[in-house]
């Protein structure tokens, strides 16, 4: 089964006081449909650098990244945009929803914005909630949800256009154990129904737990960890 998303020999450069700083050295991953793979390492290795380049908000300083064998290199800023609405979906620590809106609302955010008919937008927006177990609030503002409630609601907000890939970093960082395990069930239930390949930066060692892979991010290069390691 071919990969839906790949990162090949991805390099990536800052200038800190005028010296470079290499974050990223030679990283190559692989994640198949359906696959979840966590992301882990000490704070400031590059993880969500790494994320970002992989979500078409950064550009590498060499090496690329391709979805569906399309390699993000070979597209202009607009092209970008428009495979992030397509084939990306995003999960962050703080759920940015927008609080003027419900939960409906923001989930049939996405559809919208991709010109979607409204009242298939809403089905899609009201099937997808259920399946995240907000089923009964989905009339509700932000304010109103507890925030295991606004991090399921992140989440089916990233699926609802049925991305190819989701991006999450640090996705359960803010909530306690009960609501982090409600959303992981989101999160992986999400993964397998849809064949979506996702990518977790995670601290949280029973979500790393949890996936197909987890992968260590340490001096810039990832590599994969066995059962017997212990997580950082």
């Amino acid at each position: 089964m071919s990969a839906v998303i790949e990162a090949r020999g991805v390099k990536k450069v800052y200038m800190s006081g005028g010296s470079p700083l290499e974050v990223l050295s030679n990283v190559n991953l692989d994640v198949h449909p359906g696959e979840v793979v966590a992301v882990v390492g000490a704070s400031g290795t590059g993880k969500s650098t790494l994320l970002h380049i992989l979500g078409a908000l950064d550009q590498p300083t060499a090496g690329e990244v391709l979805v569906d064998g399309e390699s993000y290199s070979n597209l202009s800023g607009d092209q970008r945009d428009g495979l992030r609405n397509r084939k990306l979906g995003f999960v962050f620590q703080f759920h940015h929803l927008l609080r003027e809106f419900s939960a409906l609302e923001n989930v049939m955010m996405p559809l919208l914005i991709a010109g979607a008919d409204p009242d298939q937008a809403r089905s899609r927006a009201e099937k997808i909630l259920a399946d995240v177990g907000l089923a009964g609030r989905m009339t509700h503002r932000p304010a109103a949800l507890s925030g295991g409630e606004q991090q399921r609601c992140a989440v089916a907000r990233a699926m609802v256009h049925d991305p190819r890939v989701v991006l999450a970093d640090e996705p359960s960082g803010n909530l306690d154990n009960f609501n982090s395990e409600r959303l992981h069930d989101a999160l992986f239930g999400m993964a397998r129904a849809l064949e979506t390949a996702m990518v977790l930066v995670t601290h949280n060692p029973q979500l790393a737990q949890r996936c197909d892979k987890v992968l260590l991010l340490e001096n810039g290069r990832l590599r994969e960890l066995n059962s017997a390691e212990v997580l950082p």
